[in-house]
């Protein structure tokens, strides 16, 4: 039952009000407590969070004592109907229960008998449950084992909703984070953060420029939401209306104003009604934790009302991304002490073909993680007939503001200038850029690039011809391409629940040697990529199956870019 009444603690705390919560607090103080059990001290509950207060509750009495409390606190300050729903069984509840009767008996055929059986069919739970008996996992039929996951209560209104919609995912939902997936590739330290927010795409109002867009939300329901444009996360308690946008830090601040301070994010300008209705916020950051060796005491979140600055501090920080519970909007980023410079930032790599007649010219971008960079770029290239060439933008190592890096190349090319120094630009302005020229592509240019002090690859690749070929093709060669070859960037870059997608192609497409292959890979994007390695070999008809299977599991997603 471990869980069930940990999401339900949380979703009823969650929905108090201000006041409602703070009688809850007082009443928790007045509860009658069983011999043995303590009392959560008043200090410790004074600013606690309702994620919080479930830790603090489980902790103090485990899960269905701590349930009891709170039915007890509930009922002391009025609310009876929410004590009654608490302590309400449900119906998976009742199922483990009766499990429960057979849990010795389980445990000693397994410890007696020393099985190599690890799995037991039980077909009346609910799919993909996981339940842990004495030392065997039980899982339905058809799904493979996955690794024990501790969730703590700050975490698991997110991990409810994904369990909820995981199922909506095989079904064709398509949900998962992609930009969580984008983010964890940038970085081999900082993969630990699991995102498990489910991704959405906003309703676009076009501005003067592509990093000028505003975006459009409305969730209906209670969730944790990942923006597939900006990767904003938002941890929502009711129906709520949110508009946003990039803004420029420089337009709404003076230099003096960020004195001491460097930017360690974008900055968002935000219009969320009702405001209470967003539990919390999670900003993007490009700071490289590296396994916890940066001092994240540092980083604030920066409010920006009128011209006027005020800091606060984060309730806590992620790779990735800085959280901040309860918030208030206005214009809201990411800010760190001026140590900023020494302190590794997580950086990709854009490269653009900037001509069509050889010889040829690339532009290599080396920017933060920022996705507004990424547009402003984006949107300057294609001004003179530029194109993204299809290259890994992660960078092996993080990046240092105000270092200098090079780049290096193939004998038979000439690079302006000869190194960059890395900062963190504003989007107004060109971003620095190098260029890479060369009037002979046929054996193809290898690109690395290493900081100008020390002789470490950071980023690798070649450039070849049909890589400029691929990107030059004119848009009646695209119309003549499958699908599945004309949007080969966007799917890999944007398809996730991989494994589900892959079962769907085993036994049509996939023998079982290349289901496991591709299986094996860490990310849904390498998995996709891997999945790719074979497509040359296929004809229209496997194409067509792959486009199928696509459409039923992302079919809002196939008809985005069938629009195109």
């Amino acid at each position: 039952m471990e869980g069930l009444k940990r999401s339900l603690l949380l979703e009823i705390l969650t929905g108090l009000g201000h006041d409602e919560l703070q009688r809850f607090k007082d009443g928790l103080g007045e509860v009658q407590l069983k011999e043995g059990q303590e009392r959560v001290p008043a200090e410790r509950l004074q600013d606690a969070s309702p994620a919080q207060l479930v830790d603090l509750l489980i902790s103090f009495y485990g899960e269905h004592e701590g349930a009891e409390v709170t039915a007890a606190a509930l009922r002391a300050t009025g609310q009876e109907a929410l004590a009654e729903r608490l302590m309400e069984t449900p119906q998976a509840d009742n199922d483990l229960i009766h499990m429960e009767e057979h849990t010795f008996e389980i445990s000693n055929i397994f410890s007696a008998e020393k099985s190599d059986y690890t799995c037991l069919l039980l077909p009346m739970m609910e799919q993909r449950k996981l339940i842990q008996i004495a030392d065997c996992s039980v899982i339905l039929p058809g799904h493979c084992l996955p690794p024990p996951i501790d969730v703590s209560a700050s975490e698991m209104m997110s991990t409810t909703d994904s369990y909820k919609d995981s199922v909506r995912q095989e079904d064709g939902a398509g949900v998962g984070s992609n930009t969580g997936q984008r983010r964890k590739l940038m970085c081999q330290l900082c993969q630990t953060e699991e995102d498990i927010f489910e991704e959405v795409m906003p309703e676009i109002v076009p501005g003067p420029k592509r990093y000028q867009h505003t975006y459009r939300v409305h969730f209906t329901r209670t969730g944790s939401y990942r923006c597939s444009e900006t990767a904003l996360g938002f941890e929502v308690r009711a129906s709520v209306a949110i508009e946003y946008k990039w803004e420029s830090w420089k337009r709404h601040l003076n230099p003096h104003q960020l004195q001491g301070w460097d930017v360690a994010g974008p900055l968002f300008n935000f219009q969320v009604e009702p405001a209470g209705a967003i539990a919390a916020i999670h900003l993007p950051h490009v700071v490289c934790l590296k396994g916890g060796e940066v001092d994240i005491s540092l980083m604030y979140v920066a409010h920006i009302v009128n011209g006027e600055l005020t800091l606060e501090k984060p309730t806590r920080v992620k790779p990735f991304y800085a959280v901040l519970e309860n918030p208030s909007f206005s214009c809201l980023g990411l800010v760190f002490r001026y140590l900023f410079k020494h302190i590794p930032v997580h950086s990709k790599v854009l490269l653009y073909h900037a001509a069509m007649s050889a010889p040829t010219t690339l532009h290599v971008y080396v920017i933060p993680c920022d996705d507004s960079l990424e547009k402003a770029v984006e949107e300057h290239e294609e001004k003179y007939n530029a194109v993204l060439l299809n290259k890994p933008p992660q960078m092996d190592e993080a990046l240092y503001v105000d270092r200098n890096y090079s780049v290096a190349s193939s004998p038979n090319t000439e690079i302006l200038p000869k190194k960059l120094k890395f900062c963190y630009p504003n989007q107004e302005r060109l971003q620095p850029f190098i260029e890479v020229y060369t009037r002979d592509m046929k054996m193809g240019i290898k690109l690395h690039i290493t900081e100008v002090s020390s002789t470490e690859i950071l980023w690798e690749t070649t450039v070849r011809v049909e890589d400029v070929q691929r990107a030059r093709s004119s848009p009646e060669e695209q119309a003549d391409l499958h699908f599945i070859d004309r949007q080969r960037k966007q799917l890999i870059q944007r398809v996730t629940g991989m494994d589900a997608l892959l079962d769907k192609l085993y036994g049509l497409l996939l023998d079982e040697e290349q289901y496991q292959r591709i299986r094996a890979e860490a990310t849904n994007q390498d998995k996709m990529r891997r999945l790719y390695d074979l497509v040359p070999s296929w004809n229209r008809a496997c194409k067509d199956r792959l486009y199928e299977a696509l459409k039923v599991q992302h079919k809002h997603l196939v008809a985005e870019l069938e629009r195109q």
